[in-house]
């Protein structure tokens, strides 16, 4: 059913396929759920991801060496460096 449901994205708009497929069938698709856990990941990493470079940048204000903001937060020298570039 889901192969279905992605099959038809090519060819139809969603509101067709809404009719011909019902939601309640695709939610239960296990296909259905791994898709949805893997968006919640990646969102999550995304927001992970952020909220790290905001601290860094928040550090770098604070003036804490980048050497010390990197082993704290996880990102690289480079990603920090750049982070300084922008912000002097």
């Amino acid at each position: 059913m889901a192969a279905t449901y992605i099959l038809a994205g090519l060819k139809f708009e969603t509101a067709v396929i809404a009719q011909i497929i019902r939601r309640d069938v695709m939610q239960e698709s296990v296909t259905y759920q791994a898709i949805l856990r893997e968006g919640v990941e990646q969102g999550l990493e995304r927001g992970r991801e952020a909220e790290r470079q905001e601290i860094a940048l928040n550090l770098l204000r604070e003036g804490m060496t980048i050497d010390l903001i990197s082993r704290t937060t996880g990102l690289p020298l480079q990603a920090i460096q750049h982070r300084q570039q922008q912000i002097s």
